[in-house]
């Protein structure tokens, strides 16, 4: 725990990175890597700075990939990718630098100079098919729907049983739901302030995309998730989904325990608010790099991973702010996912039912990847049902 985490898009519609929440990364971890799209960076690049950006890439604190498609779910309920030359960071970049220094010629100078740091990269092109896999899967997408149905509109009851079943043809997809999301969204329509946020079958729909591309990312760096609560609830089905394919099927499998830690500081709160900026985040990093060099050094049992968090948040500024609470979920299931290996079933991927995205995660569990989540936002029951 805390050698790396991943952030992707938090939301499909609202603000594309919470830099506060960047900020606390940043501190708690000991390398960041961001998969930003072209509004994921613009944000980051605005309000951090791109000075202490580019001198955190070059520290080694922080990574970027610029990813140059997207994805995306159509209203006919379909999963799919959009490109193009709008995406791609030698579009992006020297317009966003030219804006921020007033002169065209630094502009291209300092988008050239982060050029050498950012690594432009695809989603890859399996991700839509791979989405239309998980889409299948009745018993994790009427989890996953129920699931974000309580987190957005906890004033709706939903039906039981909850229908939300995804069908696809040669041709056609289609939803089978007994969903009132016409009653659903008016509750969810005075609980959000983005404009053009709609709770429709699509919009839940866009979550098992991200889940996958995040998990995907995550998996492949072998990091923790920097997460939204939706989609750390998404994720949560995904990841008890895998694990209770074992061959021993009788106990319950929990993913996820929760970790709190309320010693913490209003790192984000200060950072969001103004107050403090990503000089002051390069400072407090920078004070907080010996206890991350203790932590390594360290057993990370449950004492000397609280006395971390303890001090790491309380070097030099952050020390005067307030407290508050942090959150993690913290994958409890390593000892299941390992028990795959010996089941008679486990020998190859379509053996006990996996898709090759799902037996990439698997693998990745396996060989001790454990999918711990920084949650932005108040930890909800983590698929207990």
């Amino acid at each position: 725990m805390f050698e790396g985490i991943c952030i992707n898009r938090q939301d499909p519609f609202g603000m594309g990175i919470d830099v506060g929440f960047l900020a606390e990364a940043l501190v708690f971890y000991q390398r960041v890597h961001i998969v930003a799209d072209g509004e994921m960076f613009k944000a980051l690049v605005r309000i951090g700075g791109h000075e202490v950006i580019i001198e955190m890439m070059e520290m080694g604190i922080l990574s970027i990939d610029f990813i140059e498609n997207i994805p995306v779910v159509s209203q006919d309920y379909d999963f799919g990718l959009i490109s193009g030359e709008f995406f791609r960071y030698q579009h992006v970049a020297p317009k966003l630098f030219q804006e921020l220094t007033g002169k065209s010629g630094k502009g291209r100078r300092v988008a050239n100079r982060m050029a050498k740091l950012v690594h432009p990269i695809q989603c890859d092109p399996s991700l839509p098919d791979l989405t239309r896999g998980d889409a299948s899967d009745v018993a994790y997408v009427e989890d996953v729907a129920r699931a974000l149905l309580e987190h957005f509109v906890p004033e709706y009851q939903i039906p039981d049983p909850c229908v939300f079943r995804f069908h696809r043809s040669q041709q056609t997809c289609t939803l089978e739901t007994n969903i009132d999301f016409e009653k659903a969204n008016s509750f969810f329509s005075r609980r959000t302030d983005v404009l053009d946020a709609t709770l429709t079958p699509a919009y839940l729909l866009s979550y098992l995309a991200q889940t996958r591309k995040s998990l995907g990312y995550a998996a492949e760096f072998s990091t923790d998730l920097a997460v939204s609560a939706p989609v750390s609830l998404a994720a949560g089905c995904k990841l008890k989904g895998l694990i209770a394919r074992r061959a021993s099927r009788d106990a319950e499998v929990q993913a996820f325990e929760d970790l709190i830690f309320n010693e913490s500081r209003c790192i984000r709160e200060a950072v969001n608010s103004g107050e403090r900026n990503f000089n002051d985040v390069l400072r407090l990093v920078n004070a907080g790099m010996k206890f991350k060099e203790w932590l390594k050094k360290g057993s990370q049992d449950a004492d000397l991973v609280k006395e971390y968090c303890r001090e790491v948040t309380r070097a030099e500024w952050a020390d005067k702010l307030p407290p508050k609470t942090a959150r993690w979920a913290v994958f409890a299931a390593a000892g299941a996912a390992a028990g795959l290996l010996f089941s008679p079933l486990a020998g190859t991927a379509v053996g006990i039912g996996l898709s090759a995205g799902d037996s990439f995660l698997v693998d990745k569990l396996i060989k001790g990847w454990k999918p711990n989540q920084f949650v932005n936002g108040p930890l909800k029951e983590f698929v207990r049902r």
